[in-house]
This record gives C-alpha cells, structure tokens and sequence, in this order.
C-alpha cells in the first residue's frame, strides 16, 4: 500500500471524525488498517505492529475483523498483560469510535500503543 493509492498525506489538513472514521476504516482491510496506522505513528516499530496484527488475528474468533470485549482480553492475557475487566471496559470505550463495544485494529493499536486518533489520515 502506497500513499498514492489512497491519497493520503500525513500532514494532511483532512481529518475523519469519529462517526465517519469507524465507517471509514471498517471497510478496509486488517493490513490497509495496519499500514495507515504506521504511516501517521512512524515512532512505532513496524515489527510491533505486525506482532500485533498476528494476535489481532488469532484473538478474532469469528474472523469478524473486530475483537469484542472477551477476545480482547484474551489478547491482552497473551501479551502477558495483567488488566482487570473494568480496565478493559474503560480501555474498549476510549477507543470505541462509535460506541460498538468492539474494535478494529486500528483502534486496538491506537489504544494499546496510546496513540491518538486526531491526525490519522483519510482519502
């Protein structure tokens, strides 16, 4: 995926809100979403980020493209990641752009690399 075929520019003045960003990111692929998220947070290790789609994948029971509270914490469990359920909760709704009690992979990584969404690229 190049910046050319979706048009995208970090320092673009072009931002999605967050209605239209979940819609928007939804309909991409695991790996589009992946690169979009590397290509804003470039302080994050390309290795990182593919590990962790890797588990994103695993943890995706249904293969969904989304990770509901359960597998969630089954990721977080894997990853060695002591958390109590309220903190997932609270962890899921600060990254839930639409409320959906699940997230897609750019969501995880943005709330568990604790980067924002404010910035991230549209087409």
């Amino acid at each position: 995926m190049s910046n050319f075929e979706y048009g995208l520019s970090v320092d673009s003045e072009k931002y999605l809100t967050p209605s239209s960003a979940a819609n928007f990111y939804s309909n991409l692929s695991l790996e589009e979403q992946k690169e979009l998220f590397l290509l804003k947070y470039n302080d994050v290790s390309r290795d990182d980020v593919s590990v962790m789609l890797k588990d994103f994948i695993r943890c995706d029971i249904g293969r969904k493209g989304h990770l509901d509270e359960y597998e969630a914490m089954i990721l977080m469990e894997d990853r060695e990641i002591v958390i109590t359920a309220p903190e997932l909760r609270e962890m899921i709704q600060s990254a839930d752009l639409i409320c959906s009690h699940k997230l897609i992979f750019i969501e995880w990584c943005c709330a568990y690399f604790k980067k924002s969404y404010k910035g991230l690229p549209q087409s």
